[in-house]
């Protein structure tokens, strides 16, 4: 998608001939931005010779911020350079070349980022079966946390805390690598094993039949068996453990960036962009590590 805002100004000085008017346009890809330290934001043309560059001072991790806010006194500029531009921005050096030939300046009536996170622990779950924010209202305080560790069920890859993955927990006979559907239960007591944390009800919790205790009971079996100690309630072997396997989780990031009312003006010319400019939008993704982990 690309965003074009074309300009009209008057060249007074060292141009054209008195009252010429100079036609340009700013040709954007907004698909995506850039950031460069903090914070820096950057999109360029096609031929990467002209870039749209915004900075904000800021004490706060804004592209971290959920929500809509607004930052009036941002510095927004269009660079047009001599040359290929892809690596001018973010060195400790500046390079001598491109060189910047014209600096636009600009001003807003005010400039926006809205900011949204995804989190998920790629159990094959949807969060919405996974019990995220069950009564709608936008508060996901009241999720489900079934094992009662702090994590919602949405970004806990062990809902049960038995230290079998939930995507593990499951037989998947019907194919679609989501425990929710068709949920395997060993012992049928109507709680499938990704929320049971005793699999097999021998009365022994899942955890603890991990005999050689490096936190996965699926390896565990008894001599001559192919079915793992915690889902054979013939086997009656225990192993207190207290200890958590590695509970990961990712937080993917969008941050829409808009500019309202932009004015650019360059050697005495200005030039007005009525309606919103879609700067761009960044992207990107946190590995989170919990307490959980050793």
């Amino acid at each position: 998608m690309k965003n074009v805002l074309y300009l009209i100004i008057f060249a007074f000085l060292f141009s054209c001939d008195d009252g010429d008017i100079i036609g340009a346009s700013l040709d954007f890809d907004t698909a995506t931005a850039t950031q460069c330290g903090e914070y820096v934001f950057y999109t360029f043309n096609d031929n990467r010779t002209e870039a749209l560059f915004i900075e904000i001072n800021s004490t706060v991790d804004l592209t971290r911020r959920v929500g809509e806010f607004d930052y009036p006194s941002a510095t927004v500029n269009r660079l047009v350079f001599d040359g290929d531009a892809t690596n001018f921005f973010c060195n400790d050096v500046q390079p001598t070349e491109p060189q910047v030939v014209q600096t636009w300046e600009g001003s807003y009536s005010n400039l926006s980022i809205n900011t949204t996170l995804e989190e998920t622990d790629a159990d094959g779950i949807p969060a919405e079966d996974e019990g995220q924010d069950p009564d709608g209202d936008g508060d996901f305080s009241d999720s489900l946390d079934t094992d009662g560790d702090g994590l919602y069920n949405y970004i806990d890859a062990d809902d049960d805390g038995d230290n079998v993955l939930t995507s593990l927990e499951d037989a998947n006979e019907d194919g679609d690598n989501n425990p929710f559907t068709n949920p395997t239960d060993t012992d049928g007591d109507g709680t499938p094993n990704y929320l049971d944390d005793d699999d097999d009800n021998d009365g022994i919790l899942t955890r603890n039949e991990d005999i050689d205790g490096d936190l996965n009971p699926a390896n565990d079996f008894e001599t001559g068996n192919t079915v793992a100690n915690y889902l054979d309630d013939s086997v009656m072997l225990e192993n207190v453990v207290t200890e958590n396997r590695a509970h990961p989780y990712t937080q993917s990031y969008t941050n829409e960036i808009q500019i309202f009312t932009l004015i650019l003006s360059f050697e005495g010319g200005t030039t007005t962009f009525d309606s919103t400019y879609d700067f761009g939008t960044l992207n990107f993704t946190d590995s989170v590590t919990n307490g959980l982990e050793d």
